[in-house]
């Protein structure tokens, strides 16, 4: 089968319209509401509100999927994967997978920092997809799962893995239909590991930070933790970096701390590094003085 995954056209609606009518008798209770799909509705739809992508899988001129990518309903800088359906005649031929890297290459092109979506816990087979594409369960939810490819790939030591092969050719996952618990210095992370030609990356994301926090490259080793695992809820507050020359080779590292808008922190500096060689230093968060407490 000769799959295309494309942006969505206008004349693609009748072809939509056919594919969700189709899937209505896959669907847990129902997709449609009672009430066929027209390309008017399908058009109608998309039409109320702003999508960063909209993509269909196309097979021998016949729409076999379809998926919307929008701004997350709770952080507007991310992107949510608010519907994903795929033909039930197709189902297990790879379109849902080829629509979710499509979109996750889509965001990553935008500068989108991370993407989610929801499912829910009976639907296994979706879960084990998703994971598998590199989204996590985030614990304590009802199957809501998190996607930090896009930050991870815009690294320039990802870029420089990678060279000219794609990202999920390279990923590295045990795949569990379990929340994805795991800490790393007191803190809920997410682990994500990336192996070409016989190297390795694995790129740590702090769940609350939503952000990497630790980088282990061929090269070299970097670590950003606070000194307390618990929240933060008060400024100042200290935060501990870790830089290991992991090569073979003397290096000069530039390692400089940037804070979120309202946050000015101390230390960094360039650093020359032995092999094996090691630095720790705590940088300390304050509150910049143009901060301002939101209105009660």
């Amino acid at each position: 089968m000769d799959l295309v995954v494309r942006e969505f056209r206008e004349d693609d609606a009748a072809g939509v319209a056919e594919l969700l009518n189709a899937s209505d008798r896959a669907w847990p209770g129902t997709l449609t509401g009672g009430i066929p799909y027209t390309p008017e509705r399908v058009l109608r739809e998309l039409g109320k509100r702003e999508y960063h992508a909209v993509l269909v899988a196309e097979a021998s001129g016949e729409i076999v999927g379809y998926l919307t990518l929008g701004p997350h309903w709770t952080d507007l800088s991310a992107g949510y994967v608010g519907f994903l359906d795929v033909h039930p005649d197709h189902h297990g031929k790879g379109i849902g997978k080829a629509l979710l890297i499509a979109a996750i290459d889509r965001a990553t092109e935008l500068g989108l920092p991370y993407l989610g979506l929801d499912t829910w816990a009976g639907n296994e087979r979706a879960i084990g997809l998703y994971k598998r594409v590199g989204f996590f369960w985030v614990p304590g939810t009802s199957v809501y799962m998190e996607n930090h490819f896009p930050a991870i790939l815009r690294l320039p030591w990802a870029r420089e893995l990678l060279g000219d092969s794609h990202w999920y050719d390279c990923l590295v996952r045990e795949v569990s239909l379990e929340e994805d618990r795991e800490e790393w210095h007191g803190r809920r992370i997410f682990r994500y590991r990336l192996e070409h030609s016989g190297k390795s990356l694995e790129v740590l994301i702090d769940q609350e930070a939503k952000a990497p926090c630790a980088v282990y490259s061929p090269g070299f080793s970097a670590e950003l933790f606070p000194e307390e695992a618990k929240p933060v809820v008060a400024f100042p507050f200290a935060l501990r970096f870790r830089l290991e020359n992991r090569s073979n080779a003397a290096k000069t590292f530039s390692a400089f701390f940037r804070g979120d808008e309202g946050v000015s922190l101390s230390g960094g500096r360039l650093l020359s590094l032995g092999p094996g060689g090691c630095h720790e230093e705590v940088a300390v968060c304050v509150r910049s003085p143009d901060l301002r407490d939101l209105p009660r």
